[in-house]
């Protein structure tokens, strides 16, 4: 029995450079919105915001991407930009536990679980409504 090795496919290296410029902005923003914005009272309301509103918005743009079709090598490198990018350096899983591992640390167990649950099913709720405004606005497979 003979085997055959499989030659390992890897992205070319610009996707790198998409990506890390994309989350370069991202994260800029999430700072510079948490800077304006710091939590209250062990809070951070800025945190579940920024959440909402990017989970939103890769909704739209992951419904507006799908709605092309195959995926062409200039929809990818758009995918990566501003979907993996910029929207997930946005937006921040990591905060989320902490802020409710911190609530959790200070008693603050109701807190902490609402905190979680509105971070969590919120996110997933508006990233449907941002794949439902997307259909609204544009129809779908009409990109």
């Amino acid at each position: 029995m003979t085997t055959t090795k499989r030659a390992r496919s890897y992205p070319p290296a610009y996707t790198f450079v998409l990506v890390g410029l994309g989350a370069l902005v991202g994260v800029a923003l999430r700072a510079l919105l948490g800077e304006v914005w710091p939590p209250q009272n062990h809070i951070a309301y800025t945190t579940i915001g920024i959440n909402l509103v990017g989970a939103f918005a890769l909704g739209f743009l992951g419904e507006r991407l799908a709605a092309r079709g195959v995926e062409t090598p200039r929809v990818r490198d758009v995918r990566l930009l501003i979907g993996t990018g910029v929207i997930g350096g946005f937006t921040t899983f990591s905060a989320i536990a902490m802020d409710t591992v911190t609530l959790l640390h200070l008693g603050r167990v109701p807190e902490a679980i609402v905190y979680a649950l509105i971070s969590m099913l919120g996110g997933v709720f508006t990233a449907w409504l941002g794949m439902l405004a997307s259909v609204r606005l544009f129809g779908r497979g009409r990109a």
